[in-house]
């Protein structure tokens, strides 16, 4: 199986570097100063406040996309009974004819 992203340390500056393979990319760099004596991400306030708005964010966009493909369904299914009872119409009306 083939990793799709792995972690390696800058050799010039000591920064740890996550690569993503397939997009060919750094998706995530930690400069030696931003990790803590275990080669963790130091984390203050600032970055839970960070951490909260974008979920926050996220959840907002979801509950507005989940509105949004109601409406389009109840849309959809409006039309399609209008087709349905002008295609029923047609037909009462090519008997009639015939």
């Amino acid at each position: 199986m083939e990793k799709k992203q792995f972690e390696v340390t800058c050799p010039s500056c000591a920064s740890r570097l996550l690569l993503d393979v397939r997009g060919e990319k750094v998706v995530r760099s930690r400069r030696p100063e931003d990790l803590d004596a275990a080669g963790k991400p130091k984390v203050d306030a600032g970055d839970w406040d960070d951490a909260m708005g974008r979920v926050q964010t996220r959840e907002s966009e979801r509950d507005s996309k989940l509105e949004d493909a109601l409406r389009r369904e109840g849309d959809k299914a409006s039309r399609l009974d209008d087709l349905f009872r002008e295609a029923s119409q047609r037909a009462d009306e090519d008997e009639e004819d015939a």
